[in-house]
């Protein structure tokens, strides 16, 4: 066999073995999909079950049938993100990732990155969803529910969600580029980041009593902690961290308080002069 053909034997072989890869890691991100989807159907089920009931937060207004259906628009985020991250592979990202050898390395820097600059850029970007144009834009749509369901945590309009894929994926990306992501620590951060977000908004209290008197509610937020945000609309703005809230002043701990909203809500926004009822900017 002459060099030529060599050259063309080894130009095949690496092809092959690159689309494999590549189908494998697509196979890989499906099965990530699944279990995300469901994750959110669990967390709706334990939602409306009778364990909920006895630590509910808020009540009223009560979860209607345009609720349920202006919240089906949640698929489209988990496209979006599928999308993401095979096109991220297709250019050359993720590519000889190892599946379990250094997963613990794998998750120690996915959560630091998360901790620092995704919880920072998301509440530097949160706030400026608050203000009457983009507000009335994007985020309107996702602040319709005040009593929150999990799949309220995933529904936005499309320029927001957008926005999110590109911004939740900072983590894995920048682990990514390190050299230290692996299959296991991706799944484990993706799966850890859907329940903590659509966990937070359960609209029941999951935590024990403890929990708020202890240092860890500085660490991590409960679904009480946003369901102030989501019946006030002006504080706790933070991901799933508060230290940002709590930088910037605008951390709210009400565990003793009750967040249901008062009957005929009519909130005015103190920074804007936006004025909204049930969510909506009038």
């Amino acid at each position: 066999m002459d060099v030529g053909q060599n050259l063309a034997m080894g130009s095949i072989t690496t092809l092959v073995t690159e689309n494999n890869d590549f189908l494998k890691f697509t196979g890989f991100v499906v099965v990530i999909w699944m279990l995300r989807v469901l994750l959110l159907k669990s967390l709706v089920t334990l939602g409306r079950s009778p364990v909920a009931e006895p630590t509910r937060i808020t009540i009223r207004p009560a979860i209607t049938e345009k609720q349920v259906e202006r919240e089906s628009v949640w698929p489209l985020g988990y496209f979006l993100d599928t999308l993401a991250v095979v096109g991220l592979r297709a250019a050359g990202l993720f590519s000889d990732m190892p599946h379990f050898e250094t997963t613990l390395q794998a998750i120690a820097w996915q959560f630091l990155f998360h901790a620092t600059i995704v919880e920072f850029l998301y509440y530097l970007f949160h706030r400026a969803l608050h203000v009457q144009w983009l507000y009335k834009r994007w985020h309107q749509y996702h602040h319709k529910s005040i009593n929150t369901e999990p799949t309220t945590a995933v529904s936005f309009e499309v320029g927001e969600r957008l926005a999110y894929t590109v911004l939740f994926a900072i983590s894995p990306v920048l682990t990514g580029l390190i050299g230290a992501q692996t299959y296991a620590g991706l799944l484990i951060y993706v799966l850890w980041f859907d329940f903590m977000n659509e966990g937070g908004h359960i609209n029941f209290e999951v935590l024990p009593q403890w929990y708020f008197r202890s240092p860890l509610r500085y660490v991590f937020y409960s679904p009480t902690f946003h369901a102030v945000h989501h019946t006030k609309f002006k504080k706790n703005y933070s991901l799933f961290m508060p230290w940002t809230d709590i930088l910037f002043g605008t951390a709210v701990y009400t565990h003793d308080e009750a967040v249901t909203p008062p009957k005929g809500l009519n909130q005015v926004d103190v920074e804007t002069g936006v004025k909204e009822q049930d969510g909506q900017v009038v």
